[in-house]
C-alpha cells in the first residue's frame, strides 16, 4: 500500500482568531479564498460534525462531510468519495493576530506516485496561495 501524501502550510494572519475561524470554516466563503468556484451546505451548516457540503471547481464537484469541529481552534472535513482528508487550526498570537495551520492528506495519484517531490511541493504551493488568498481577503475587511 502506499503512503499517504501528507502536506502542512502556516501563515500568520493580521486578525483575531475567531474572526479567522469562523471565515475559514465556513464553507459557503470558500471561493473568497480557495481555488473553487463555489461552495456550500447540503445538510447541517458551518463547524457542525456531520454537515454535508460541496465544492465546486474547473467544472468538478467534490462532497465532503465535517468531521471534527472545536471552535475557534480546530475544524477537519473528510472527502465522502475518496479518501482526501483536510484540516485548519488556528491559534491566537495575540489579540490581533492569528497563526493558522492547513493540513491536507490523502492518497497519491498515479502521477504523484511516479513524482512524490513534485506532487508534493505542487500540493504544498496551492495550500499556500489559498492562504496567502485568505490573509488578503480578511485583513482587507478589517474595520477602520
Amino acid at each position: 500500500m502506499a503512503r499517504r501524501l501528507r502536506v502542512e502550510v502556516a501563515r500568520t494572519i493580521d486578525r483575531p482568531a475567531d474572526v479567522v475561524f469562523r471565515a475559514l470554516s465556513d464553507e459557503r466563503e470558500s471561493p473568497h479564498w480557495r481555488e473553487v468556484d463555489a461552495a456550500d451546505y447540503d445538510v447541517g451548516g458551518p463547524c457542525v460534525v456531520g454537515a454535508k457540503f460541496w465544492r465546486a471547481a474547473a467544472g468538478q464537484r467534490a462532497a465532503f462531510e465535517v468531521t471534527s469541529c472545536e471552535p475557534h481552534s480546530i475544524y477537519a472535513a473528510a472527502a465522502i468519495e475518496g479518501d482526501a482528508v483536510e484540516a485548519i487550526s488556528c491559534r491566537s498570537i495575540d489579540q490581533l493576530t492569528t497563526e493558522v495551520e492547513r493540513v491536507v492528506e490523502r492518497a497519491p495519484s498515479t502521477l504523484a506516485l511516479l513524482a512524490r517531490p513534485w506532487a508534493r511541493w505542487r500540493l504544498r504551493r496551492r495550500l499556500g496561495r489559498e492562504l496567502d488568498r485568505a490573509a488578503r481577503w480578511l485583513e482587507a475587511s478589517a474595520p477602520g
